[in-house]
């Protein structure tokens, strides 16, 4: 359904959508563009794979397409702590959204 590299670097990780499901795309579109982890991330749909921490937004790919493998990489963490933290809560967030789009049904 969806399948991520969550990848971390000294003070920085890459982040890339290695497959997505329109199951995904379909089931935050019903809800409105929007999914709310219970952590606080917010999960939307973009043209390109990309996460914001400050805003603590994570943005998925648009399209189902396979060979769209865009890597965004986020830097500038001062603490590989933050960094740590901040991916822990990506995977939790993303967890939640994979949970939720396998039991919507259209």
């Amino acid at each position: 359904m969806l399948k991520y590299s969550l990848l971390p670097m000294e003070r920085a990780f890459a982040f890339q959508i290695l497959s997505q499901s329109v199951q995904i795309k379909d089931a935050i579109n019903y809800i409105g563009g929007s999914f709310y982890a219970s952590n606080g991330w917010q999960i939307k749909i973009d043209s390109c794979p990309e996460i914001r921490v400050a805003s603590r937004e994570i943005y998925l790919r648009g399209s189902s397409k396979e060979n769209d493998l865009r890597v965004d990489r986020t830097w500038n963490f001062s603490l590989n702590l933050e960094k740590d933290e901040a991916i822990s809560q990506i995977n939790s967030a993303l967890s939640e959204i994979i949970s939720f789009a396998s039991s919507y049904n259209q």
